[in-house]
């Protein structure tokens, strides 16, 4: 990582460190990101513009940033488009998903549990929650790890699912798995 040279530069980071605050705070607390319209300065923008404008209105930087970028048109560079939100997005989810792997491969032992339902494209999901002891504090943890789209609902089909996440994408051993049989 080059280290900041000009205040300009660190200015810059704190920008982007704001920006991540933001998404971390909107995800956290569940909100929605985007509101009816994806404009700077317009009622119902969205929480996470919401936030940098609320941010904006104590940090300059951020404030002359958004002055000058924002609302140009596409082919302006602003860093704070949707594209840019959901690149957050994704980089936290990885992050979150690799604490829950590190916490469960320290654990030792796991179980999972699998729910299933259609989504508004009528695109059957199925729920994986992975339980576990934690490590740090000796206490069941259930985390939620992700979606994943079932062909169909044989309890085959459901399994190799299931199992093929765990081991191929997660990279954790199904021997910790009490129960299981392969």
């Amino acid at each position: 990582m080059q280290v900041p040279t000009s205040t300009t530069q660190l200015e810059a980071m704190q920008h982007v460190v704001c920006e991540d605050t933001a998404v971390a705070l909107t995800q956290k607390q569940g909100l929605p990101f985007r509101g009816d319209n994806e404009k700077f300065g317009t009622p119902n923008n969205g929480n996470y513009f919401g936030l940098l404008e609320l941010v904006a209105n104590c940090d300059q930087f951020l404030r002359n940033h958004i002055d000058r970028y924002v609302n140009t048109g596409s082919g302006k560079s602003s860093y704070l488009s949707k594209t840019i939100c959901e690149e957050f997005i994704q980089l936290m989810e990885n992050k979150v998903k690799d604490t829950i792997v590190t916490e469960v491969k320290k654990a030792g032992y796991f179980s999972f549990s699998v729910d299933s339902t259609p989504d508004i494209s009528h695109t059957d999901q199925l729920t994986l929650i992975i339980r576990y002891v934690s490590p740090e504090d000796g206490l069941p943890t259930e985390r939620f790890l992700t979606f994943l789209e079932l062909k169909d609902h044989s309890g085959e089909s459901i399994a190799d699912t299931v199992f093929n996440y765990i081991t191929t994408e997660l990279k954790i051993d199904l021997k910790k798995m009490p129960g299981t049989i392969l």
